[in-house]
């Protein structure tokens, strides 16, 4: 018999709800610290990545899942209209600014015209590796597996993932995130990131991160 409640139950608009039990859950802890404490999950990544060939070749084509150059997996969605994918345009820098500090600087924009939300509606992007997309949306098969976790990821948002709503709320409150507000042209810029001094030769993102990107606003009228 399950335990859980109306009170419990998970959908997209929680992001930006203070009284969800995902806000609650999330004050718990420090963004900054959750940022910092990803890096030590892409390394586990990238050293498994070493004795994986197929990863270790798309790791070191840019970093993603995919062989190509388009970086990894984004999956962005309106936060009162989950179920339908939003087209965006990504874009990650990791740049060295000194010999000690060295950034991640992450925009994002919206391509059509129609969905460009209005300025200064806020966006929070999860950064997502295997373990959690697996833990939150199950494995993926062998063949398509970008396809099959996007549409998962749009189910989980909407409130209809395998994971229970509690430990939904629970994970995607304690991995790390970056927020953003968009301006009138559909651009959403992140505020720059500056990385551990321990991933400082980091240049892409790791195999198999996935970005899922949560947005305020009306959508297509």
């Amino acid at each position: 018999m399950s335990l859980e409640t109306d009170a419990d139950a998970f959908h997209a608009r929680d992001i930006f709800d203070p009284d969800s039990l995902y806000a609650r859950m999330r004050a718990r802890y420090d963004p900054e610290l959750k940022r910092r404490g990803q890096f030590y999950s892409w390394e586990a990544i990238r050293m498994e990545a070493k004795v994986r060939p197929i990863l270790a070749a798309a790791a070191a084509s840019h970093g993603s899942a995919k062989s190509d150059d388009k970086g990894p997996l984004v999956v962005a969605m309106f936060a009162d209209e989950p179920e339908r994918d939003v087209p965006v345009e990504l874009h990650g820098r990791f740049s060295r600014t000194s010999a000690a500090r060295k950034y991640l600087f992450l925009s994002m924009k919206v391509r059509d015209e129609l969905d460009r939300p209005p300025r200064f509606a806020r966006c929070r992007t999860f950064v997502i590796t295997p373990g959690v997309s697996e833990r939150l949306c199950g494995p993926s098969p062998d063949v398509g597996p970008d396809a099959f976790l996007g549409s998962k990821l749009h189910l989980l948002f909407e409130g209809r993932g395998p994971c229970p709503p509690r430990e939904t709320c629970a994970v995607l409150a304690a991995i790390a995130e970056f927020d953003g507000e968009f301006d009138e042209a559909g651009n959403c810029k992140f505020p720059p990131f500056e990385l551990p001094s321990q991933a400082g030769d980091f240049d892409a993102f790791p195999a198999e991160t996935v970005l899922v990107a949560v947005m305020e606003g009306p959508g297509r009228s």
